[in-house]
């Protein structure tokens, strides 16, 4: 009988396969040894770990073969972590101490792990836990015995069922059979399998509590990753409306593809130039598959964080940023520097404990303290400024003396590079994040230093605001359309422009409809944004009239509250598109194709 589960969607599209329930975990129980046993036991240990890093090194050259490099990096991460240590030191002590086997051993370990992520703010490092205990999970996987040969028995498309699901093995799924789409017990959008979902393409749904007991193996399941929806043994009629709708959608991404061919240009002529924002370099496929025109930012942070063992040093800073420039060598690439410390500090850094993390040593003011951090990111920087079109910004930037300051490391780095005969680029272009509200107010001031501004909106908005953005109860402050952030968003647009700057918005604003009107309205040249959102902003871009957006922005910023912005701008959407934005692209494609589109996801 036919049953419907709602969830998160977490990777939109719709998939239909046979489920397949996955439980990797090998249950580990405590084992007393005796003394004798104790070095036996250490040697089994070892052999474990050997026959793991052959598993990942295997997998590595799957993925490079079937996926590309690119995918092989969250690989590496694993391979590093497998070769710490740290790790190895504290598993064979917890065997010695307390005389017990190596597959507890290795779950107390991953205890104490997981209780210090368990302690990080930040939900994309809290969730890196998932890939450790990855790892760790294969590790008692091979001190046991496991194997996953079957895979290579399976046949036909297959939705993957579980609890969660480790990045490493949906790559082997990948590799050996057809994944149509994903169901998981996580509601996590920002963990690495749910990043790489959206990069591949594959809908997934999270969200479903106790997935396990609700969903049996060999079913027959329709996955929605738009509406966040499972159907458990579709009726025919469902199945019928489910492959109208796959139909429907892929025209829809077909129609938003074609349409997004060229530069995205106004009806009266404003050209937006429409880039990316990355967080991992495996995410450039999906950044070139939606027609990025540059990448907008690139946090580097997460590079720190992946580091295991020690801080990258400037060959790591060279492989990993030349990986992502050589996939864009004629478009522009700007790769902010590490926003570490507050929430985002590396295992292995020690970090001063101060009262609010946000608004102490972090980002600039840590690296100016602690140019090992820095100096190693510049160097690689400025060398392969030699051979790509690369720019460098500069994050958390509060006054016109840091900028000097920073401004003066980065000459140092490149003198240094000039003595010892390095090829490196001089004249790299240097810009500043603008998210602080200090800084947004010094843009004559600051503009001779600089290239270019790139608008963090998010962080702009909370601090100029003064709410935490992830604390629920406020969330009302946390809004963009608030009239003193619009007329400082305004402000810096014009100052920058006025002034020979390139100017570029960052944050959700530049992916959020409302928002795009209000910032081509405001004569934004650049928007950069989550690929994915790229073909539907570039479409939006190409029916607007900037004349218009601009007496509508001009109009909002008369406005006293954010709901009376937010009103006007959703009755102007109304009345100027009351069948919806996409109605016409979809209506004239499908007219050309005679597909009749179905009455529900109207776009």
């Amino acid at each position: 009988m036919a049953r419907m589960l709602r969830g998160v969607d977490i990777s939109p599209g719709v998939g239909r396969g046979i489920s397949i329930l996955w439980t990797p975990e090998v249950v580990a129980v405590p084992l007393r040894l005796d003394d004798r046993a104790l070095d036996t036991e250490i040697r089994r240990f070892h052999r474990a770990l050997e026959d793991t890093r052959r598993q990942l090194m295997d997998l590595r050259r799957d993925v490079e073969t079937t996926l590309g490099a690119s995918h092989a990096f969250i690989i590496e991460t694993q391979l590093h972590f497998i070769d710490d240590r740290m790790l190895t030191e504290r598993v064979e002590s917890i065997i010695r101490d307390q005389q017990t086997n190596a597959e507890w051993a290795l779950e107390l370990a991953l205890r104490e792990l997981a209780q210090r992520f368990a302690e990080i703010a930040d939900p994309y490092l809290r969730e890196r836990i998932s890939d450790i205990q990855d790892v760790i999970r294969r590790l008692q996987a091979s001190l046991a015995g496991y194997r996953t040969d079957f895979l290579e028995e399976l046949e036909g498309p297959v939705i993957l069922v579980g609890q969660d699901l480790a990045p490493s093995q949906l790559l082997e799924w990948l590799h050996h059979t057809e994944v149509r789409g994903i169901v998981l017990e996580s509601s996590s959008s920002t963990s690495h399998v749910a990043i790489m979902a959206r990069a591949l393409g594959i809908p997934t749904v999270g969200g479903i509590h106790g997935v396990l007991e609700t969903i049996r193996s060999g079913l027959e399941v329709l996955v929605d990753g738009y509406e966040g929806t499972v159907i458990l043994d579709p009726t025919p009629l469902q199945i019928r409306e489910f492959e109208s709708k796959k139909k429907y959608f892929a025209e829809h991404l077909r129609a938003l593809a074609q349409a997004s061919q060229g530069p995205a240009v106004t009806r009266d002529g404003f050209r937006v130039r429409l880039h990316a924002n990355l967080e991992e370099v495996h995410e450039v496929e999906a950044a070139l598959r939606y027609g990025a025109e540059g990448i907008g930012l690139f946090r580097s942070e997460y590079i720190y964080l992946r580091m295991e063992r020690s801080l990258p040093g400037e060959d790591d800073h060279y492989r990993w940023y030349r990986e992502l420039l050589r996939r864009f060598p004629d478009k522009p690439v700007t790769i902010r520097l590490a926003d570490i410390g507050a929430d985002k500090v590396p295992l292995r850094m020690e970090y001063p404990k101060v009262m609010n993390p946000a608004l102490g040593m972090r980002a600039l003011r840590l690296g100016m303290r602690r140019r090992e951090i820095l100096d190693p990111q510049i160097r690689a920087l400025l060398r392969l400024g030699a051979e790509y079109d690369l720019r460098i910004l500069l994050p958390f930037i509060s006054a016109v003396e840091e900028v000097m300051e920073m401004l003066e490391i980065i000459d140092e780095n490149r003198r240094a590079l000039h003595r010892e005969g390095r090829p490196h680029r001089a004249d790299v272009p240097v810009g500043i994040m603008v998210e602080i509200p200090s800084i947004a107010m010094m843009i004559p001031e600051v503009s001779p230093f600089i290239d270019f501004l790139s608008l963090g909106t998010n962080d702009l908005v909370q601090f100029m605001m003064a709410v935490d953005r992830g604390y629920e109860p406020l969330r009302y402050l946390y809004r963009p359309f608030h009239p003193p952030v619009l007329r400082l968003l305004a402000e810096v647009i014009r100052s920058g422009r006025d002034r020979g700057l390139d100017v570029s918005v960052c944050g959700e604003m530049a992916a959020d409809i409302p928002s795009v009107l209000l910032l081509v309205g405001l004569g934004c040249p650049v928007l950069s944004m989550v690929p994915q959102w790229i073909p539907a902003i570039h479409y939006l871009v190409t029916i607007l009239e900037q004349r218009e957006v601009a007496k509508l922005a001009r109009e909002t910023l008369s406005l006293a509250t954010g709901k009376e912005v937010e009103e006007m701008l959703l009755e102007w959407i109304q009345s100027h598109y009351p069948e919806g934005i996409y109605h016409r692209l979809l209506r004239h494609t499908h007219r050309r194709n005679r597909t009749p589109v179905p009455s529900e996801g109207e776009a």
